[in-house]
C-alpha cells in the first residue's frame, strides 16, 4: 500500500458498499506497519451493508471416492451473519462432507438488509473399482464378474455369516 505522505488539511473518506458512508476526515496517519488510521468528524456508529450477501459456494474437491471427504466454502459479500444450507447440517461459513452418493449442497447468506442468493455445488462420489469400499465386510453393492475373486470370496463369506449358511469352505 503506498500512503502519500505530505500533509492533509481536510477531504472526504467514502467506504464503498455501506450506508451512510461519508463524513469528513481531518488527518490521517500510518504506523510502522502500514496500517492507515483516519481522524474524522461527521457521522458515527457501526457500518450496515446496503445490500443482502452475494454468496458462492466452492468445495475443495467436486468429484471424491466413496468414503473421502470435501470442504465447502461460502463466500459471501457484503458478508452474511447467518448462513442456511441444505445437503448438510452446517450452521457457519463452512464445512467437511463425506457424502455416501453425489449430493448436491446449496447455502443461503443472510444480513440485516435481507436474504441473498441460493449458491450450489455438487460432489460427486465415484465408487471404489469393483463396486465396494476397497476392503472385505464394507462392500455397498454386490461384486461383479470383472470383481477381483477375493472380493466375491468376501461377499459370499458376509452373505453366508449374514443368512446363518454354513460356510463353504
Amino acid at each position: 500500500m503506498v500512503i502519500n505522505t505530505e500533509h492533509v488539511l481536510a477531504g472526504t473518506v467514502t467506504l464503498v458498499g455501506v450506508t451512510e458512508n461519508s463524513c469528513s476526515y481531518t488527518g490521517y496517519g500510518s504506523d510502522a506497519n502500514g496500517n492507515l488510521t483516519v481522524a474524522g468528524s461527521g457521522k458515527s456508529g457501526p457500518i450496515s451493508p446496503i445490500a443482502a450477501p452475494a454468496c458462492t459456494l466452492s468445495a475443495s474437491s467436486t468429484s471424491i471416492s466413496l468414503g473421502s471427504s470435501s470442504f465447502l466454502v461460502a463466500n459471501c459479500s457484503p458478508a452474511a451473519t447467518s448462513f442456511a444450507w441444505t445437503g448438510t447440517s452446517f450452521t457457519g461459513g463452512s464445512g467437511t462432507v463425506s457424502p455416501m452418493n453425489t449430493t448436491i449442497y446449496s447455502v443461503t447468506g443472510t444480513n440485516s438488509v435481507g436474504t441473498g442468493n441460493t449458491a450450489s455445488v455438487v460432489v460427486t462420489v465415484s465408487a471404489v473399482p469393483g463396486g465396494g469400499s476397497g476392503s472385505p465386510g464394507k462392500r455397498t453393492v454386490p461384486p461383479t464378474s470383472q470383481s477381483p475373486l477375493a472380493d466375491i470370496k468376501a461377499w459370499n463369506y458376509a452373505f453366508e455369516a449374514f443368512n446363518s449358511f454354513p460356510h463353504n469352505v
